[in-house]
Order: structure tokens, then C-alpha cells, then sequence
């Protein structure tokens, strides 16, 4: 059970840089955007689920005939 707790341990240190990291990311990308004003830097969207509701659906590839 201890390498069990070990796992959720890690698991929740990693969400939490992640979140750290994406909202530091995201405050520095947006003053750098004011100052530059450049709305691509400022604006920054994580892939939420209610932003991925329909999926693009991508033709398959075609395998080349040689001849």
C-alpha cells in the first residue's frame, strides 16, 4: 500500500506544477501581449474538454502506388 500512496503522491505533485506552471506561463504571455501588442502572444487556451466537444475528423492517407 505504501508505493500505492507514493503514486497519488507524485501524480499530485505533477498536477500541481502543471497548473503552476500554466498559469505563470499564462500571465507572462499575456503582460508580454499587452506591451507588444500582439493579441496572438496574449492569448493562451489550454485543451479543455468543453473546447474539444467535436473533434476534427482527418481524412485517412492514401498509400502511393508505384508504377
Amino acid at each position: 500500500m505504501q508505493s500505492n500512496n507514493n503514486i497519488l503522491s507524485g501524480q499530485k505533485l505533477a498536477e500541481r506544477i502543471m497548473n503552476v506552471v500554466l498559469i505563470l506561463f499564462c500571465f507572462i504571455g499575456f503582460i508580454i501581449g499587452y506591451l507588444m501588442e500582439q493579441l496572438s502572444i496574449s492569448v493562451v487556451l489550454p485543451p479543455w474538454p468543453m473546447y474539444r466537444r467535436h473533434p476534427l475528423s482527418w481524412q485517412k492517407c492514401e498509400k502511393k502506388h508505384d508504377e
